[in-house]
């Protein structure tokens, strides 16, 4: 997302432009230059994650994906926060897309972890919970995510515990989808409230 940054900055000192009466005609509408920052803000940011999610397939590790996650929501509602600064009416596209992005991620949230399902004693342990496990060969963390228990792979062998530890992360109740959707629109909600603050 440091590319919406990028394009914020360079747009944002070729477009100011001191003549209030003056607009550009663009295929999305007219706009003062100064507020073409936030267009090309905004097309830059969906380029972005267009990007990213081709190239973030599989590509993190067990011990990655849950750090690396959040900062890609945090990234994600700060590009939606920068096209609004420029030009306010991109917060409710902008608000579309992220809720958008939000219920892709809530069907499929393992696109970016490189894990397997589970075999032979880490399946049999995790599947008398009645949850599923995914793991990979090097991870050292162990969480849960809804119904599937990650497990890195080097866990089992080098904690002779690691059945206390995986209970233990079982038995912590899960959030439920409301407070899970709650969650991930705070960074946004909060960069849409700070933005609206600004000059």
């Amino acid at each position: 997302m440091h590319s919406a940054l990028f394009v914020y900055i360079v747009a944002g000192g070729f477009s100011g432009h001191p003549d209030e009466n003056l607009f550009v005609s663009t295929p999305l509408g007219d706009y003062q230059p100064g507020q073409l920052a936030g267009v090309q803000t905004f097309i830059a940011l969906i380029l972005a994650l267009i990007y990213a999610d081709f190239r973030g397939k599989r590509a993190l590790t067990v011990d990655e994906f849950p750090s690396v996650s959040l900062l890609a929501w945090l990234q994600f509602a700060l590009g939606i926060g920068l096209a609004s600064s420029a030009s306010p009416l991109l917060a409710v596209p902008g608000l579309a897309l992220y809720i958008a992005f939000l219920l892709l991620s809530e069907r499929n949230p393992f696109g970016w972890l490189r894990a397997n399902p589970c075999s032979g004693e880490l399946s049999n342990f995790v599947g008398t919970f009645g949850l599923t496990c995914l793991t990979d060969e090097e991870g050292l963390m162990v969480y849960r995510i809804r119904d599937t228990v990650i497990i890195g792979g080097r866990v089992p062998k080098e904690f002779p515990e690691w059945r206390k530890v995986v209970k233990c992360v079982v038995d912590v109740p899960e959030a439920g989808k409301l407070f899970r959707c709650a969650f991930q629109l705070l960074p946004l909600t909060l960069v849409l409230l700070w933005g609206s603050d600004g000059p």
